[in-house]
């Protein structure tokens, strides 16, 4: 792309296009969400968590990221941007209010189901957490402004769906902390006990 400005010419290139994954979808009509069952545009997986030998390894070019049933955005239109290896996510934003908020839910649920809090349902599972994130805050004196762990926290209504932590990225960085307490404490994680 070129534009004359005062007898020069300039030349522009798209080297990429960043923002936080939630924007991204937006802005370039991804075809993936989180309430979708294709969560990542980069691939066609339809399960998040099963990662089994069929999981293919990513090539750049394997699917179409683009939502084929709207037209293009307007960002989408510039030369170049047509490239699925153009968009990246911002450094800034990929952790504390991107995929370091999918993560902390996954661990959360990860954890749950394997009882590190027991309990006969998820719901009483993710309280069990919730008790023992809450008892951590008190102790290391961190704030938060989650009120609970419920499926409703996490964004989705049942176990078939891809969860992510609600809340702010100051929100994630401390569930984070607390996550890494957690996974630190032989105590916490009977179940991970593994004779090499």
């Amino acid at each position: 792309m070129s534009n004359q400005v005062n007898g020069k010419t300039f030349f522009f290139a798209c080297c990429g296009i960043k923002g936080d994954w939630v924007y991204l979808r937006k802005a370039l009509k991804l075809e993936s969400g989180f309430r979708s069952t294709r969560v990542c545009h980069y691939c066609d997986t339809t399960e998040w968590w099963k990662f089994g030998s069929n999981l293919r390894s990513w090539n750049g070019q394997l699917v179409d990221p683009w939502k084929t049933d709207e037209p293009p955005t307007p960002l989408r239109t510039i030369p170049g941007v047509e490239s699925p290896l153009l968009i990246r996510t911002d450094p800034a934003h990929t952790w504390p209010i991107g995929v370091g908020k999918e993560f902390a839910a996954s661990t959360i649920f990860l954890l749950c189901h394997l009882d590190v809090w027991p309990a006969n349902n998820m719901p009483d599972k993710l309280l069990g957490a919730w008790e023992h994130f809450q008892s951590w805050r008190y102790r290391t004196k961190h704030t938060c402004k989650l009120h609970e762990f419920t499926y409703k926290t996490f964004k989705v209504q049942s176990l078939q769906q891809y969860p992510v932590l609600g809340g702010s990225g100051s929100d994630c960085i401390v569930v984070c902390k607390w996550l890494e307490s957690v996974v630190d404490d032989p105590a916490m994680l009977p179940a991970f006990h593994v004779d090499w």
